[in-house]
């Protein structure tokens, strides 16, 4: 299994360019929860490097 990337940016330029990138996920810190948006995503697993 390989590791998942997802990526906590408050800037929506950035996310769109991390998704175009090949990250699994962003995150909006200037909108969302990142420590509950994250587990959501790992069902409960957190991160695991940052």
């Amino acid at each position: 299994m390989g590791a998942r990337v997802v990526v906590v940016e408050p800037v929506a330029m950035r996310r769109e360019l991390a998704l175009s990138l090949g990250a699994d996920a962003a995150i909006d810190l200037a909108q969302d929860d990142a420590i509950a948006a994250i587990k959501a995503l790992t069902q409960g697993g957190g991160a695991h490097a940052a």
